[in-house]
């Protein structure tokens, strides 16, 4: 958001958004901390954490649709590090299995209290407890071991059903958890402190997140891409049978094989934060194995009755990956 500097006598002063100093019950002549970052960001942060609203309630409309009570109340509260999280309404039948899905995706989040017009829930997380570049380096772990079973289960021929999606939606309650921590973290420079983080080192874990949730849907699509019968996942993104191809097959295991050790490369640069590295990786990604794999499976499948629809969604699915990936080595780059 924009802000209009004011001259006053020998200083300058901006207004503060009111939404911000609601939230921390910022008043008249209240002490907030001003620092400059060492990438030039000037960070405006409550002092104290003990102002922040530690809970909220919402009311609910009979109309309204499970995904919207979950992710405009729910996920959001639980984003801005709300620990108590009150829902209020008639509620329907179909409603309350807004609750199932709170328990599949995210962590630490329980229901206290349930009731015909209330639901309660408790965040039982511990801030002290939460170590970012631990669980950063399980999301990377995770994505990893996606790509293993992903071979694996190609090289046996077995099939490959909702396998990587019911991995990818375990791992997808850790990303959301980085995610939270990392909002709360910019809410509250106690905790950032606490995390050892900057503003910039921050934002740059959001974004590396994104990547690696972009990298496991990629995955699962590409397992999507070589199941014949349609599974109860596929169902529900419309997604098709395809008939198994063993040169397909090879293709991508070849794919696979090149880009586990370019992510584990990755992943190295990111957490040891080599520059030099991190910049040669992503200036020469098109140069790289896995472009050249793309390629050739591109020529490999071009002229043959094999379901293009089929190559073009796996093609896609290495362009998402090498884009991604190589991503984060640039993320990596400014860290």
């Amino acid at each position: 958001m924009k802000r209009k500097i004011i001259h006053l006598g020998p200083s300058y002063a901006i207004s503060l958004p009111k939404k911000w100093v609601d939230r921390y019950n910022v008043y008249n002549m209240s002490e907030i901390d001003v620092e400059e970052t060492k990438d030039g960001i000037l960070q405006i942060l409550p002092i104290s954490s003990s102002n922040v609203a530690k809970d909220i309630e919402f009311k609910i409309n009979k109309d309204e649709s499970i995904n919207h009570i979950y992710y405009s109340k729910i996920y959001r509260a639980y984003a801005q590090g709300y620990k108590n999280i009150t829902l209020i309404g008639d509620f329907s039948q179909e409603q309350f299995k807004v609750m199932s899905k709170v328990q599949k995706k995210l962590i630490g989040l329980e229901v206290i209290e349930q009731t015909e017009r209330k639901i309660i829930l408790k965040d039982f997380m511990n801030l002290e407890d939460v170590d970012i570049d631990t669980f950063m380096n399980r999301a990377f772990n995770n994505i990893i071991g996606m790509g293993i079973e992903l071979i694996t289960k190609i090289k046996s021929g077995e099939v490959l059903g909702d396998k990587l999606k019911d991995m990818d939606s375990i791992s997808n309650r850790g990303r959301k958890l980085i995610n939270r921590y990392v909002t709360i973290a910019l809410y509250d420079s106690n905790y950032m402190k606490k995390l050892n983080k900057d503003t910039s080192e921050l934002i740059i874990i959001a974004k590396v997140t994104e990547n690696i949730r972009q990298i496991g849907y990629e995955l699962v699509d590409i397992s999507f891409n070589l199941n014949e019968v349609e599974t109860r996942h596929m169902k529900e993104f419309n997604i098709a049978g395809t008939k198994r191809d063993k040169n397909i097959d090879s293709y991508i295991i070849q794919f696979l094989t090149a880009w586990l050790v370019y992510i584990k490369e990755v992943r190295s640069v990111f957490f040891k934060k080599e520059i030099s590295k991190a910049t040669d990786m992503y200036i020469n990604k098109h140069s790289s194995d896995l472009t050249k794999l793309r390629y050739n499976f591109q020529k490999a499948f071009n002229e043959t009755n094999i379901d293009l629809k089929q190559i073009i969604n796996i093609e896609n699915c290495f362009i998402s990956l090498i884009s991604n990936s190589s991503n984060i080595a640039k993320h990596s780059i400014i860290l």
